[in-house]
């Protein structure tokens, strides 16, 4: 009888990051990180107060950070692996929004 293990390596997930935005900018898309696996990703944010996901779509909810998180599917090469990065949802300038419209 033979046995046949296999074993998968751990994907080189880098180049994750989302610019700050301001409070009341449109929803985004996020890029993917780089990786060396084929496995999808999928999001998440530490905090819902600041920013919420839904597939890769980012929407700012108020001013603020959270952490924002990719995980990487499993593939028969690859095991899962996540990576993160800050996004910062910088708070509209009172002063001057109130300039522009007074």
């Amino acid at each position: 009888s033979t046995t046949l293990t296999t074993s998968s390596d751990i994907p080189n997930i880098s180049n994750f990051s989302i610019p700050s935005k301001t409070y009341g900018d449109a929803s985004f898309s996020i890029v993917d990180p780089s990786s060396n696996s084929t496995g999808s990703f999928s999001y998440t944010s530490s905090d819902e107060g600041v920013a919420t996901i839904v597939g890769n779509v980012i929407t700012i909810v108020s001013g603020g950070s959270t952490t924002i998180t990719a995980t990487q599917a499993e593939t028969i090469n690859y095991i899962s692996e996540t990576i993160s990065t800050e996004f910062v949802v910088n708070k509209i300038n009172t002063l001057f929004f109130l300039q522009l419209y007074c």
